[in-house]
């Protein structure tokens, strides 16, 4: 069981093409830093609705989607309960939000015991029932929105993963944390149940597998407070000058 989730997580561990492509270079400090200072650039060029347009790449073809649907393990997935259905339910303002209605699919798979959430080949969604029955529907709407960010980032994250690029894979990790918080506030939403899903999901080791992608946890939810309250301001920023048109 467990070297089949090995294999499963290596394939499809996309989770858990830029506006600035130099930034890592041009920047220092800690990735967080690198970071914020990202996000204040995209800040002050242009608005979050703008640059995800202009940023996210186009849905694959679905003679691709199809292929990679059947690559999927036969009988893997399941149908939620009552209770799971209302919380993918609640998923569907993220994916419109994103353009993603229609285009990528929510797949369950019956797996009680890891608690996994994955972008699959940028057409489905895959879910384990266990992350389905631990996280709230607030926390699962959070965690897909990082999920579905990193479209925007899909070619430079899979080069930083062949390349063992762990400080880079990070710093994408963390952007796609800054756009789910960013995507929440912009839909009305409460950001901070990215907080509490990251601390549900994220052992305090940082030896357990796959930890090595994601900046050490003390500092991903301290990105995350100075991102939340960051996005706020800049939102209430945008609506002032609106109203002032």
């Amino acid at each position: 069981m467990e070297n089949r989730w090995i294999l499963w997580k290596t394939a499809l561990a996309v989770s858990l093409l830029t506006l600035v492509p130099n930034i890592h270079a041009q920047s220092k400090g800690s990735v967080s830093t690198r970071v914020l200072a990202y996000f204040e650039q995209i800040g002050r060029a242009q608005r979050l609705e703008d640059y995800l347009k202009h940023t996210r790449p186009k849905p694959v073809s679905l003679a691709v989607k199809g292929k990679a649907i059947a690559n999927l393990p036969p009988n893997a997935e399941v149908q939620p309960s009552e209770k799971g259905r209302a919380k993918l339910a609640a998923l569907a303002t993220i994916l419109e939000f994103h353009d993603r209605s229609g285009i990528i699919d929510l797949k369950v798979i019956g797996d009680k015991q890891y608690v996994f959430i994955g972008l699959y080949e940028q057409c489905a969604l895959i879910i384990t029932e266990k992350a389905l029955d631990l996280l709230s529907k607030e926390e699962l709407q959070a965690v897909v929105a990082h999920e579905l960010a990193h479209e925007l980032f899909w070619d430079e994250y899979r080069l930083a993963r062949e390349g063992n690029q762990d400080d880079k894979v990070q710093e994408i990790e963390l952007r796609c944390d800054g756009i789910a918080i960013c995507t929440l506030v912009r839909l009305g939403l409460n950001p901070k149940p990215l907080i509490s899903a990251v601390q549900k999901t994220t052992p305090n080791s940082q030896d357990t597998w796959g930890t090595h992608y994601y900046a050490p946890r003390n500092e991903r939810l301290s990105f995350a407070r100075r991102m939340i309250n960051r996005a706020k301001q800049a939102d209430l920023n945008i609506l002032a000058s609106g109203k002032n048109r």
